[in-house]
């Protein structure tokens, strides 16, 4: 028996109509999307200002401490004063000296009484004195008396010395004897007699 065309199906299938035909190929692929344009410049921005520097702190200075205590020293011994930095002392008529005194300077105001002056035994090298016969007539010398182990020059008789612990006199109105003693010899020297 002859077919019968269906031509309902075949336009269809021809013109996009309903088809019992296959399925065409899958068509390619469309291209990929547009490239990536390029970067843009980088903006430039101003630069901020300078933030303002801080202030600088100020302390307090420090109390100065306290000064030490000043070292302890041994004052030292106190050296033979002179002969002549020395003052007056007056002695009275009848008076007795004694000791004499190192760089001493006597006065003897009268002599109505014996004066007598007894001299120090072994004093230190060097050790002087001074007799001023501060009157303008005598009437009794002076005596002055060597010490023990000691001897005394004659003012009367310069160069002459008493016997050990012997006595000298003085007896010219006005008259100044000084001496000095000498270890050496342990005698007492007369230096002024004038």
């Amino acid at each position: 028996m002859p077919r019968r065309l269906d031509h309902g199906n075949v336009l269809r299938g021809v013109y996009g109509g309903e088809s019992d035909g296959a399925t065409g190929a899958t068509g390619p692929a469309g291209s990929p999307g547009g490239a990536t344009g390029p970067t843009g410049a980088t903006g430039v921005g101003a630069t901020g200002a300078a933030g303002s520097t801080g202030a600088t702190g100020v302390g307090a200075t420090g109390a100065v401490g306290a000064t030490g205590a000043t070292g302890a020293g041994v004052t030292g011994a106190t050296g033979p004063g002179t002969l002549f930095a020395s003052t007056w002392t007056d002695v009275a008529s009848g008076a007795t000296v004694n000791p004499v005194v190192a760089n001493a300077m006597y006065s003897v105001n009268g002599t109505a009484a014996l004066v007598t002056f007894d001299l120090p035994s072994a004093p230190p090298d060097g050790t002087a004195f001074l007799v001023k016969l501060n009157v303008p007539s005598v009437t009794t010398p002076i005596a002055l008396t060597a010490g023990a182990g000691d001897t005394v020059e004659d003012p009367q008789n310069a160069g002459n010395y008493s016997a050990i612990a012997g006595t000298v006199n003085v007896s010219v109105p006005g008259s100044i004897v000084a001496f000095k003693y000498q270890s050496a010899h342990t005698r007492w020297i007369g230096f002024i007699f004038a």
